[in-house]
């Protein structure tokens, strides 16, 4: 099965090259009213200041930012500074992780499934999905993620089989790393816990606890220089990033005024507009834009709370909002787009992906036990939770893509066999009546002897 895995591979990465170097600029322009396929969320401007020497900060003139957990604004420097300032050294970046992705996930779908169809089918749906091939055209930071998230389970579960305190440390140190690219899955642990405890051997469950215990330690440590650093520039803890409040204002003002006849990427801009307005009432000095940028590291972090805290008081009024909008953003994570095409796209793209991984879910929970399967399906749902309440579009579910393609290939590659083994019963039963029906039309030696007589 290697040889045909790596062929798929490498076929991915020719054909996805073609399209990230030669369809997507050509297409580019007129598609980009509905996806975006250039840099996102100002990864590339803090890069591009630490690439030419000037620090962690948007621009030479602003203070140093915290706006962006450090591991993706690191590794587009190093793209930048080995391949050129540009799109195209991010495409290839992701091009690269994407691969390297592949090839961790079918290791992890092969643990999980124990079914090397499966697990060959989980890898062609995470390189062919249009969510995986659009998150590699952009410069954001969804393919990092990815490899980072699909390399953190697979220790996890070695950890689990090791049973050691060395691969829990390891296993935590990974998602450490993780969160220093997307701040996500920070909470995870308190989540998977319980679960360990729950599928773990009789008597284990104190000793997994402490393991847990030891994979948060890890986790810690590995994000200390961020938050040390963060501290030093503005006497707080930050142990991620300065956005939060942003997401939840922005989240809150869309879900309030969407509706058919106002698109999202409309309402996100009008969301920014509030927000340049509330930060000039407040008198803080700072550079308008779709973000807002700082002169001072106390006036960012002072903004990012009172943005939290004014969405957090909207809610405190209206309850019922805010489960409105949990409820809606629970549909939005996987179907939401820029505009009502968008939206429209990614339905025909990711409910049948959906209804396939729900079946395949209920297939392994049918043959396989708990811990097989039930870490890969708690973080998908982890990542949805953490989501519902703040803000949610099909973009934050991309990487996902490689967890749900496990469940959806198990899906597949049993309707497959079930197939398979329809049209061997039926060719056995056709042959085993043609026999019969010619076992019929020839006379028996008995018959044949007393029409001789």
């Amino acid at each position: 099965m290697r040889r045909p895995l790596y062929l798929l591979v490498a076929g991915a990465v020719v054909l996805t090259a073609f399209l990230l170097f030669v369809v997507i600029p050509v297409a580019e322009k007129s598609a980009s009213s509905h996806y975006s396929f250039g840099f996102a969320d100002d990864y590339d401007l803090i890069a591009r200041s630490l690439a030419n020497g000037q620090g962690y900060r948007v621009r030479a003139e602003l203070t140093e930012t915290m706006m962006r957990e450090p591991g993706y604004p690191l590794v587009l420097a190093g793209l930048f500074r080995l391949l050129g300032d540009g799109i195209e050294a991010a495409r290839l970046g992701n091009l690269l992780m994407c691969a390297a992705t592949a090839l961790l996930l079918w290791h992890l779908a092969l643990r999980v499934t124990q079914d090397r169809a499966a697990s060959f089918l989980a890898v062609v749906i995470f390189l062919l999905h249009p969510g995986t091939v659009v998150a590699e055209a952009r410069g954001g930071v969804e393919i990092l993620f990815m490899l980072g998230t699909m390399g953190f389970m697979l220790l996890l579960y070695r950890a689990v089989e090791a049973d050691n305190a060395k691969s829990y440390l390891l296993a935590g140190a990974a998602l450490g790393a993780v969160v220093l690219v997307r701040s996500t899955p920070l909470l995870f642990p308190l989540a998977l816990a319980p679960l360990l405890a729950w599928t773990g051997p009789p008597g284990a469950h104190g000793r997994r606890l402490a393991w847990s215990a030891l994979l948060v330690a890890a986790m810690a440590l590995v994000m200390a220089p961020w938050v040390a650093r963060n501290y030093a520039l503005s006497g707080q803890i930050v142990p991620t990033a300065t956005v939060q409040g942003v997401a939840a204002q922005e989240g809150q003002y869309t879900c309030e005024r969407l509706s058919f006849g106002r698109n999202f990427q409309a309402l996100q801009k009008e969301a920014a507009q509030q927000r340049n307005r509330l930060a000039s009432q407040a008198g803080l000095r700072f550079v308008p834009d779709y973000y807002q940028y700082f002169y001072t590291a106390a006036d960012e972090l002072a903004f990012n709370r009172a943005l939290l805290q004014r969405t957090t008081e909207r809610y405190r009024e209206d309850p019922g909002l805010l489960g409105r909008c949990a409820a809606a953003n629970l549909v939005h994570f996987w179907f939401l787009g820029k505009d009502g095409l968008a939206t429209a796209v990614n339905v025909l793209v990711q409910l049948p992906l959906l209804i396939a991984a729900l079946a395949g879910m209920y297939i392994l929970w049918r043959r396989r036990p708990a811990a097989a399967w039930a870490p890969v399906a708690l973080f998908v749902a982890y990542v949805m939770a953490v989501h519902a309440p703040i803000i949610a579009h099909a973009r934050h579910s991309v990487p996902l893509v490689p967890f749900v393609a496990i469940f959806a290939g198990t899906a597949l590659s049993a309707a497959w066999r079930r197939l398979h083994g329809a049209r061997l019963r039926y060719r056995s039963l056709k042959l085993g009546t043609s026999i019969g029906s010619l076992r019929n039309a020839l006379p028996t030696r008995a018959s044949g002897r007393a029409g001789g007589i």
